[in-house]
């Protein structure tokens, strides 16, 4: 910088305050016209109030943004000199952004205390002051509308008016623009203060426009501000404060999590609502509290908007006979519980009170022993073993007869002993749309076994259209289908019994994933499918796509349920075929993933590939056997986007090159050699 700067000068992003006369923070004291955004670093070069005042920033009057930095890295602070400093660095009362990081006196400017208050700004970031005890009232200022204070270790209360703006009165109102609060990294910070002149917290308004607040790392933190009515939309995330639970808030979805210290919620959910006064709240999500028996239901009598809860690890949570009498939320549209205490007997009451339920989910309660549907037990199941084994009192689960009509949802995952108590199977479901039945191996054994002589039955109703099963059998699968053609989404997984798939009534398939069926060797009925568009076929060695006899110019018939196929995840490259290829008209994503003793492609797979004209998107994942991409992949004259993720023996590109079309290129977690070709 030249020793006589222009007083015209308007803009000057950066200065770093140096020892030298020609970079003294004086220099600035001529640039009455300096405009826009300022960083001054290096303050640690200033050596008091009177050098600091020679600044003139209280005349930049279009100065809106300023940064106030010492360096990290200093040695010998001098508190009472840095405070000196930041006193002298007075800014224009226009000032509408403030940042002040690493400073290392104790307290605050009177610059930024009611008596002088900057009356135009709108944000304020403290960052890394580790010793700055005392923090000015914060709640005063009228525009504020966005608040971070970071690493701020020695401040034990964040003030939030000062008792000579203090009155008696309804007038009084703290932080009325605010719009983000975020505090991080304060491990002596234990309250929001009101003034000691105040007898009580009745006299203000606080946080009307609250949208989003984030505390973490605030050990000591006990006492919180009452955030108001949050407008929506809101994010609310506090994670390592006080004796609080981790809490995330977001978009009307308040998500509570417990921790070793913090075990129940007896009193913590009150308490929360309060602070949080979230009475448009749609989504509760209550997880891991371990020592968590009920939920206290007066609570929800406030949740007059509540659609949706969730209670997950909770391994003591009960129902008691009490709560079946108290403000259960009666307008809940969707329940979820799992990895829960709860018994059949009661989550069978709770059903019953829930009159606009459709979405439901359970899953490893291991008090849940059995399931009637429409409170009915039928079949011969009353003179069974399982049924005097599963159906007790407590352990039966049954699902209300009004429920039918209305569940659209319906999720039962992770129950090893499991089974199903009646012999219509799920025909009485006549508006369920999506059914995932998953980890429940012996869920349909009595029904199988009633029925092992009858061919002609539905188990399912034909309202289907999502389908996700696993432990399935030729038969148990063939039932499951046979009715099914609004079926759109089809997922089975985990069944080493399982050697062929009938798809004959399957004419709607839009999605079809297998995985882990290890004996699987046939799909039956493929010719009905005409609307493929997604398929992913994980772990299924013995699966091999038919391809009958056809001419070079013809394609082959076998293989018209691919035309529409618009997505491919696979890991047998045995797949990638002429006739195959050449049936792939629409193929635009390719994702290659987790096969296992391919090291590379074979001249005839190159040769197939190029037939992917639609091609635009190619991954390979998760190939730890693989050393080297196709030789011809720069023949996909369509690609745009190619991404290799933890191919690590994948040392270099083909020697050919990539494709002219390509756009994107990503490489992740791949060998040193490969990045440095990238």
């Amino acid at each position: 910088m030249e020793h006589k700067c222009s007083k015209f000068f308007q803009e000057l992003k950066e200065f770093q305050v140096g020892k030298t006369k020609d970079f003294q923070i004086k220099q600035l004291k001529g640039l009455r016209e300096l405009g826009g955004s300022v960083a001054i670093y290096n303050l640690e070069n200033v050596g008091s109030r009177e050098e600091s005042w020679n600044s003139g920033l209280r005349d930049k009057i279009y100065m809106h943004d300023l940064l106030l930095s010492w360096c990290k890295s200093r040695f010998d602070v001098s508190s009472v000199t840095e405070a000196q400093v930041l006193e002298g660095l007075h800014p224009h009362s226009a000032l509408k952004r403030l940042h002040i990081t690493s400073y290392g006196g104790i307290c605050f400017p009177t610059w930024l205390s009611s008596n002088f208050s900057l009356t135009s700004l709108e944000s304020i970031y403290l960052d890394n002051c580790t010793k700055w005890e005392l923090l000015p009232p914060l709640g005063q200022f009228p525009l504020l509308k966005t608040l971070d204070l970071i690493q701020l270790s020695a401040s034990t209360e964040v003030p939030m008016m000062s008792c000579g703006d203090w009155t008696e009165s309804e007038n009084n109102v703290l932080f009325p623009c605010l719009e983000e609060l975020v505090v991080r990294d304060c491990p002596k910070l234990r309250s929001f203060a009101l003034p000691q002149c105040s007898s009580n917290d009745k006299g203000f308004h606080s946080f009307g426009c609250l949208r989003r607040v984030n505390i973490y790392n605030c050990p000591q933190l006990i006492h919180l501000p009452q955030f108001g009515e949050m407008t929506s939309p809101s994010t609310m995330s506090l994670e390592g404060v006080g004796s609080f639970p981790h809490i995330r808030l977001f978009m009307r979805a308040l998500h509570i999590k417990g921790s070793v210290s913090v075990r129940t919620l007896d009193e913590i959910l009150p308490l929360v609502l309060t602070y949080c006064r979230l009475y448009g709240l749609v989504k509760l999500t209550v997880a891991s509290f371990l020592d968590l028996a009920y939920l206290p239901w007066e609570i929800f009598s406030q949740l007059l908007s509540l659609e949706m809860l969730v209670i997950v690890d909770c391994p003591r949570f009960f129902l008691p006979s009490y709560s079946y009498d108290q403000e259960i939320p009666s307008l809940l549209k969707k329940l979820v519980i799992q990895e829960c205490g709860i018994t059949g007997k009661q989550l069978s009451h709770l059903l019953l009170q829930l009159p606009f339920l459709y979405f439901l989910t359970i899953g490893s309660c291991p008090k849940i022993a059995s399931l009637a549907v429409g409170g009915l037990i039928t079949g011969n199941f009353s003179s069974s073993a399982s049924y005097n084994h599963n159906c007790t009192i407590d352990g039966l689960l049954q699902i209300p007869s009004d429920l039918l009509n209305r569940l659209e949802y319906l999720c039962i995952e992770d129950f090893p002993d499991l089974v199903l108590l009646c012999n219509e199977g799920f025909l009485g479901f006549i508006s369920l749309k999506t059914l995932h039945i998953t980890g429940c191996p012996q869920f349909f054994f009595s029904i199988m076994t009633e029925k092992e002589s009858s061919d002609s039955w539905f188990l399912l109703p034909p309202s289907i259209q999502d389908l996700m099963v696993t432990h399935m059998d030729n038969r148990l699968m063939s039932l499951m289908l046979s009715n099914l053609t609004s079926l759109s989404i089809l997922a089975i997984s985990r069944s080493p019994e399982l050697t062929s798939i009938v798809l004959h009534s399957c004419t709607s398939l839009e999605t079809f994933i297998v995985e882990k069926c290890a004996r699987l060797s046939a799909l039956d009925g493929v010719g009905s499918l005409c609307s493929i568009k997604h398929m992913r076929i994980f772990e299924c060695p013995s699966l091999a796509i038919p391809c009958g006899p056809s001419s070079p110019d013809e394609q082959n018939k076998d293989l018209y349920f691919l035309l529409q196929l618009e997505k491919l995840e696979i890991d047998n490259t045995s797949f990638f075929n002429t006739a195959i290829c050449k049936s792939l008209p629409s193929l635009q994503h390719v994702v290659f993933f987790m096969a296992k003793n391919v090291r590379s492609s074979t001249e005839e797979q190159d040769r197939a590939l190029s037939h992917l004209t639609s091609l635009h998107i190619l991954d390979f994942c998760y190939c730890s056997d693989l050393i080297s991409l196709p030789k011809e992949l720069h023949r996909l004259s369509s690609v745009k986007k190619l991404s290799i993720k933890t191919c690590p023996g994948v040392l270099s590109l083909p020697e050919k090159g990539l494709p002219a079309s390509l756009h994107e290129l990503y490489v992740s977690n791949c060998s040193t050699e490969l990045k440095e070709q990238v």
